[in-house]
């Protein structure tokens, strides 16, 4: 357990039990609660029934010696895991106020950033791995993983509700040779909570948001746990509805026109079967739609535009996933296979390229989009204990998109002017193999062979194109640790490799393409516990080279393109800090600084070589005071976020830049017998900081365009939980 062992006695126990409930009865008059971890690993937890079942509360300090994570698919502590990697606690990401979806988990992480066109519609970036602002067919930098579901490929970031997970994981780096495909930048790993075989667990809660100078928003949850034969088949239901407020006034429209409607579930089924087997059958429906656009085209009137037409978008997001764990040939395995269906449409007003289409105003571009994903894998691995441990895996991946743009004339004619479709498909082997060296040493090597398919088409009134290939590549790791005889010290050094397949480019004539793209990179990190495990550090020096950046641009049209830009390098260090004290107290740190440039361009580009979007430097802080107070437990929590000045583009028309900006959160809670009360406020300051300087790729060549924050808002919510 985290902290200092407690000083109680406990009950007698007799008879012959699973470990867990053994562990259950033991510890059932006490404030603690065993978790099972691992087949045979249990960590004690402060029993609490206030939070999303049963979730250890956002005040109690995660500690690094604690945490097992999943993220190198298959249970390891994350104290010898040689990968640089944030673990996010899910009752972390509940905290009151928080945005919803992988927002929420920007906030904690400095390594992250990310473009802000507005939720479903955004690309993630890790560590400055990032090719560009605008979204086109290329692949994206960082895979998104829910469980053992693969949920992108060259799609936007669905933005999914993290209510009710376990943890996320941010693996920090290229992490080709166990994630294939796209993984250039790091892996974001959602965790979801399991099903409880035993008990019954429900929460509800409600929450009312009003933001200054804006609308008002609702939300609603629900968790429900319910075995449905005792110890056997157990069922985990996740249900959410929420409206965001909007806070831009879109003049001769509507106020408050940016509001976005989010609507959700998960369902989990879990069984026991003979021999220790379990399977579990996952399902998850999300439906997103916003009513409008969040960018601003001008500051002399804040927070209110003119002369746009309505832009409105719908994300709606499927997953189905069965996964099947236990023992074949005494050792640990894993048979898993999932679909993902996505569906990203939105209409732009286009009146601004008007001319370059030779065509009439006002204008109108609807965008298509729809995104179908299977993947299939299968893995054995040996037991945590083992002196050589190792992972062998096989895995099959089929991933087929289309885009659509469609112009809407004044007088109801429809032009289609784009239509592109790319399947790929995808075979390979894997595994990972670890030994001691000398003394506290051990070295580890990780190998990833893949074939990929792909097939391209493109079709437009004046001609169609169509494009096969086929690669053949391996993607490798390599590291070296040591650790202390306590494990309170570890060190590592780590080499790894991920590439991405190349394309037709869907705004070239004839027929275009953009080659592969491969990044490297070697961290020296650190995982370290001070005053006898009272304060985590963990950190590291990363040095990254990229070569053929694959980058999406723009046509004077406005449609988007894919090229290869040139290549990059980025050398940086980053570090996490987490310290308990005495009184309840706690503080958090984090810090991200790094230097990502293009080195060698192929495009022409202005005297700054800066990759787009990402920040040269984020800071994070938190302070967190837990305390009672007339019989309930209360939490006092305050947040620093800090994002230096970053750029838009490598384009010299685009290349529009944004300003540092920081913001202050402040949230309390109470609990008491399930019970939980919240406030919060986000923004404190209300800064209207630009946080993105794009919004419409038809009109940025012809006026600015600036995405401010989200103004103060307030957050009162009240949830129970039993």
């Amino acid at each position: 357990m985290s902290g200092s062992l407690p000083r109680l006695a406990t009950r007698s126990v007799h008879g012959k039990f699973p470990a867990l409930d053994a562990l259950r009865l033991l510890l059932a008059d006490t404030p603690f609660e065993p978790l099972q971890i691992s087949a045979s690993s249990y960590r004690l937890q402060t029993r609490t029934v206030g939070a999303p079942g049963g979730a250890t509360p956002a005040s109690e300090p995660n500690e690094l010696a604690e945490v097992v994570v999943t993220g190198a698919k298959r249970e390891q502590n994350l104290r010898t895991v040689p990968i640089s990697m944030t673990v996010i606690n899910g009752a972390d990401l509940q905290l009151p106020g928080l945005p919803n979806g992988s927002r929420a988990a920007l906030l904690q992480d400095a390594t992250m950033s990310s473009t802000n066109l507005g939720p479903g519609r955004n690309r993630q970036y890790i560590r400055g791995v990032a090719d560009s602002p605008f979204l086109g067919p290329s692949q994206a930098t960082v895979s998104v993983q829910f469980d053992d579901a693969r949920a992108t490929y060259d799609a936007p970031d669905p933005d999914l509700r993290l209510l009710d997970v376990e943890q996320v994981e941010i693996l920090k780096g290229p992490q080709g040779p166990l994630y294939g495909t796209g993984a250039l930048g790091g892996v974001f790993h959602i965790v979801p909570r399991r099903p409880d075989l035993d008990r019954l667990h429900l929460y509800v809660g409600t929450q009312v948001t009003g933001i200054a100078g804006g609308a008002t928003g609702t939300g609603v949850d629900a968790v429900i746990n319910a075995p449905l034969v005792a110890g056997k088949l157990g069922l985990r239901a996740v249900a959410y509805a929420s409206t965001e407020p909007g806070w831009i006034d879109n003049v001769g429209a509507r106020s408050d026109a940016n509001a976005t409607q989010v609507r959700g579930g998960r369902l989990a089924l879990r069984a026991a079967l003979p021999g220790g087997w379990t399977w579990d059958l996952q399902g998850i429906a999300q439906l997103a739609s916003s009513d409008d656009s969040q960018y601003l085209t001008g500051a002399t009137q804040p927070l209110r535009r003119r002369g746009i037409l309505p832009e409105p978008y719908d994300n709606d997001f499927y997953l189905g996933s069965v996964t099947a764990r236990g023992r074949l040939l005494d050792h640990n395995a894993l048979l898993t296979a999932s679909v993902i269906a996505h569906e990203a449409d939105g209409t732009l007003d286009a009146s601004d390229s008007a001319a370059a289409w030779n065509l009439p105003g006002p204008l109108r571009y609807a965008d298509s989009r729809g995104y179908r994903l299977a993947n299939q894998e299968v893995r054995l691995w040996s037991d945590a204990t083992a002196r050589i441990g190792w992972l062998l895996g096989a895995s099959h991946l089929s991933a087929h998109s289309d885009i659509g743009g469609t112009l809407l004339e004044p007088d109801g004619t429809r032009r289609n002017v784009l239509q592109t479709a790319q399947h790929v498909s995808e075979t390979a082997l894997f595994g990972e193999l670890g030994a001691p060296l000398v003394a506290q040493m051990r070295a580890t090597v990780g190998l990833r062979v893949f074939r990929s398919s792909i097939e391209n088409e493109r079709s437009s009134p004046q001609a169609g194109t169509a494009s096969e290939s086929t690669h053949t590549s391996v993607t490798p790791s390599a590291s070296v640790d040591w650790r202390s005889a306590d494990q309170h010290q570890f060190l590592y050094l780590r080499y790894a490799r991920a590439v991405r397949p190349g394309g037709l480019d869907p705004a070239a004539s004839g027929a275009g393409r953009f080659a592969a793209d491969e990044l490297s990179n070697v961290d020296l990190g650190a995982r370290l516990q001070l005053f006898d495990g009272a304060m985590s550090l963990q950190g590291a020096l990363f040095a990254t080279r990229w070569s053929h950046i694959q980058s999406d641009y723009l046509l004077p049209t406005g449609l988007v393109g894919t090229r290869n830009a040139g290549d990059g390098r980025n050398v940086g260090v980053e570090g996490n800090a987490a310290w308990p004290l005495e009184a309840g107290w706690r503080f958090e740190a984090g810090a991200t600084l790094q230097h990502a440039r293009l080195h060698h361009a192929t495009v022409p580009v202005l005297d700054d070589a800066r990759l787009p979007v990402v920040p040269d430097m984020r800071l994070r802080a938190a302070a967190v005071r837990s305390f009672a107070v007339a019989g309930w437990q209360a939490a006092l929590r305050a947040d620093l976020n800090y994002a230096s000045a970053s750029r838009l583009s490598f384009e010299e028309a685009l290349d529009r830049r944004t300003s540092g900006y920081a913001t202050f959160d402040a949230r309390f809670s109470m609990q008491r017998s399930g019970l939980s009360l919240s406030l919060s406020a986000s923004n404190l300051l209300d800064s209207h900081a630009d946080t993105f300087s794009f919004g419409n790729p038809f009109s940025i060549r012809s006026h600015s365009q600036y995405t401010p924050l989200q103004p103060r808002a307030l957050t009162a919510g009240i949830a129970y939980g039993w």
